[in-house]
């Protein structure tokens, strides 16, 4: 009996032989968006077993920047002197926003973070100011998960859950 042949291919990462039905990403050609196909040195194949690992690292940078863009320290600071320079106490402010006073008094305790929208919400109420990019929800109302930058321009772009979460490129460059 003749055992029937398997395409095989190695793995960009961790250069073991597996069959082409282990990859994620059989193909290393990258379409752009005016329908020519371009070859990115970054883009390989690799087995599932590595693409999940690489995706894993992708997400932990990408919520890492997002983290940092929220800037949740800075917004604590200028949200506390903007009620100040107002004469309003959190007491106050929490009664006017309709927020939970233990809420937003365990933010100023650094014991929970605001989620995204209340503080998308506390900076259009005081005026404060926000990074667009890590506090603005897309078209379905969801809030970034990550921020990247894209391998071809350099821009950063916001990374939603199950949309574009192993994109290397902005909208701009697909």
């Amino acid at each position: 009996m003749v055992d029937s042949l398997v395409a095989m291919k190695s793995c960009a990462s961790c250069k073991t032989q597996k069959p082409l039905s282990d990859f994620r990403v059989v193909s290393s050609d990258y379409k752009h968006k005016s329908g020519e196909v371009a070859y990115y040195k970054n883009a390989y194949s690799y087995c599932s077993v590595c693409h999940r690992a690489i995706a894993n690292k992708l997400y932990s940078e990408a919520a890492e920047r997002l983290i940092q863009y929220r800037g949740i320290d800075r917004f604590l600071v200028d949200m506390q002197q903007a009620l100040k320079s107002r004469n309003m106490s959190l007491y106050k402010f929490t009664e006017i926003m309709g927020f939970n006073k233990k809420v937003i008094y365990a933010w100023v305790r650094g014991e929970k973070t605001p989620s995204k929208p209340l503080q998308r919400k506390v900076c259009d109420y005081l005026d404060l100011s926000y990074n667009a990019l890590a506090l603005s929800p897309n078209d379905d109302g969801v809030y970034p998960r990550g921020i990247r930058v894209c391998k071809a321009c350099n821009n950063e772009f916001a990374v939603f859950k199950n949309q574009n979460e192993c994109k290397s490129f902005c909208n701009d460059c697909t």
